[in-house]
């Protein structure tokens, strides 16, 4: 059954507009440690380097990259709003070459996964299944469909969420 419907857009000037050092803050408060391995990935930096020590480039990447999960994660809250109210870390967006269902997946190829573009084929899931309650059941499962589009400065994800 659907469970709901969520939508979001973003502007990536907001997150241009933010210093390299707040841009780490935030990859670091609402990615995943998968997430942040696959930043690192497509920004071609170590999390270890000074945050001042980005290349325009990077940061242009890294705000795309944020971007384009920052959207999808509002869109999934919204279709899971209010039956159950989401954090940032409880929902992971990773590229498909992941396999989702096994949480210790990581990158194949560095280098091919470096120039795939950065919201190309992403799968949602949740590294812990929330406990949902719909219609006076238990949710055993959730199905995220993510629809993401990114043109011109501006990223829109659409989210459908079934539950069984």
């Amino acid at each position: 059954m659907i469970i709901g419907v969520g939508t979001d857009i973003l502007s990536l000037a907001r997150l241009q507009a933010f210093s390299p050092s707040r841009l780490v803050r935030l990859s670091r408060r609402i990615l995943t440690e998968r997430e942040r391995d696959d930043l690192h990935i497509h920004t071609q930096k170590s999390e270890h380097v000074e945050d001042d020590a980005f290349s325009k480039a990077q940061l242009e990447r890294m705000s795309r990259f944020l971007g384009v999960r920052w959207a999808a994660k509002e869109a999934i809250y919204k279709a899971l709003y209010p039956s159950h109210r989401a954090t940032w870390k409880d929902i992971e967006v990773l590229p498909l070459q992941y396999r989702v269902s096994d949480a210790n997946s990581t990158p194949q190829d560095s280098h091919s996964k470096a120039a795939m573009p950065l919201s190309d084929k992403l799968v949602a899931s949740f590294p812990k299944l929330p406990r949902i309650t719909y219609r006076d059941s238990t949710l055993t499962s959730l199905n995220v469909h993510l629809s993401i589009s990114h043109d011109a400065g501006i990223v829109v994800a659409m989210a459908l969420i079934e539950g069984e």
